[in-house]
């Protein structure tokens, strides 16, 4: 697993308790791919973030 997996991983984690909210949009109406697309997107942008710290 990589570094990216393991925040995608955490990212997920998070969204899918908490399946509605008005000021990040519904994860609920996403589909299990488009919930994953969104984990990396939230992991891709940790990683950036680790690189400007």
């Amino acid at each position: 697993m990589t570094l990216r997996d393991y925040f995608a991983a955490q990212a997920l984690q998070g969204m899918l308790p908490y399946p509605g909210n008005e000021m990040w949009g519904s994860f609920a109406e996403m589909t299990p791919k488009q919930a994953a697309e969104s984990a990396y997107g939230y992991a891709d942008a940790m990683l950036a973030a680790r690189v400007k710290s």
